[in-house]
């Protein structure tokens, strides 16, 4: 898998485009399957029992483990769905960010809550929560997917197998995209003096190759730990890698705050840009109260039924490192807070492209079919 992604990532952002278009159609396809199938089940169409909504009400269900089980959710929560971030890091390289950034931006709220929360909320619904196919009670380990599941209590076991080979196309495209969001922040921080030199060059196509080999090998040195321990270190990594995305969600909130801020005290009309998010203020700063809440709530659950080390250090040992990295980046390179009078709110931003122009491009993508579109992403490979 991790050869596959390379590929992909080391053919130009249009050839990796595409094939994100693939995974993201297979992913659609089989979630709305599901949906509909769920439905079904719950209602009784299928399985031989009407579930409805008894299962809320089954043991500990729906709050298993109290208020510990329920705020030890998040990080893992935060762990599957971080990403839509990545919307922002693709902007460099999107061929008209002034519309298809917003676009995408407006979508995600949308998709997270039709596909995400919609799928949790129908998997409650038909399974329960200590289903031996779910999860091993001797090990804790996972057994089965939640949507091969769903098909079997169905009597659908061709589609089973079906669902098993989506899950494997959308874990190729989860690391695909987060393969793509890690070497373009390192190409990133290189090209700004806070990695390697070497990690700035780039292929003709624009990709930053020695960030990608960077950032697979990484990867393949992490993934080695998932045979220590039993699966302790995996789950020890998973939960700093959520707390890491909590807390990089933070500073997006702070640097949306400080760059409005900005942008008023240096004179711009908020006509000027060409996106504004709609709960401003509200939304960044209750994303910081929510977030601050989620972090800090994780020592609850680390000490609600003895002391837990591996959800507690996992819950907290990013925060002094994220500290130690600010303040030591700050003394070492002489660095200060700068006032809002003094960000540069005009280097590096990309002009933008005439109303013709945006609606001449439109025209030529729309007007592709699943087949020309097919030529493009092997043309790319190859190309």
């Amino acid at each position: 898998m991790i050869l596959l992604v390379f590929a992909i990532n080391s053919i130009s952002v249009k050839g990796y485009g595409e094939a994100e278009f693939w995974f993201a159609l297979i992913k659609i396809l089989a979630v709305l399957m599901f949906i509909i199938v769920a439905i079904i089940v719950a209602s009784g169409g299928l399985g031989g029992h009407r579930y409805g909504f008894e299962l809320w009400h089954y043991k500990e269900g729906p709050f298993v483990a109290g208020f510990g089980g329920l705020i030890n959710t998040f990080i893992q929560a935060g762990f599957s769905m971080q990403g839509s971030e990545l919307v922002g890091v693709t902007a460099a390289e999107s061929r008209n960010p002034s519309k298809h950034i917003p676009r995408a931006t407006r979508q995600i709220f949308i998709r997270l809550v039709f596909f995400f929360v919609l799928t949790i909320l129908l998997m409650g619904l038909v399974i329960e929560y200590d289903d031996p196919m779910l999860v091993d009670q001797g090990s804790d380990a996972s057994l089965m997917s939640p949507f091969t599941i769903l098909f079997l209590k169905a009597g659908i076991k061709p589609a089973a197998h079906i669902i098993n080979a989506v899950m494997v196309i959308s874990s190729i495209s989860a690391c695909s995209s987060g393969m793509y969001a890690a070497c373009r922040t390192t190409h990133l921080m290189a090209v700004q003096g806070m990695a390697p030199k070497l990690l700035r060059r780039t292929t003709r196509r624009g990709v930053p190759l020695f960030a990608l080999i960077f950032c697979i090998l990484f990867t393949f040195f992490l993934w080695a730990f998932n045979f220590v321990g039993q699966g302790v270190v995996f789950d020890f990594l998973t939960g700093i890698s959520g707390v890491t995305g909590y807390l990089a969600w933070a500073a997006i909130c702070i640097v949306h705050i400080r760059f409005r801020m900005a942008w008023k005290v240096q004179g711009h009309s908020l006509d000027e840009l060409r996106y504004r998010a709609f709960a401003y203020p509200f939304g960044p700063v209750f994303c910081l109260v929510l977030i601050t809440v989620i972090v800090f709530g994780q020592a609850y659950p680390s000490f609600q039924f003895g002391f837990d080390a591996v959800t507690f250090f996992s819950s907290f040992l990013e925060l002094p490192l994220f500290a130690i990295f600010y303040l030591g980046w700050k003394y070492w390179f002489k660095t200060k807070l700068l006032k809002l009078s003094e960000i540069d709110l005009v280097s590096g931003a990309r002009a933008g492209v005439s109303r013709e122009e945006e609606l001449a491009m439109d025209e030529r993508s729309a007007s592709k079919t699943l087949k020309e579109r097919a030529i493009d992403f092997f043309v790319h490979i190859c190309g």
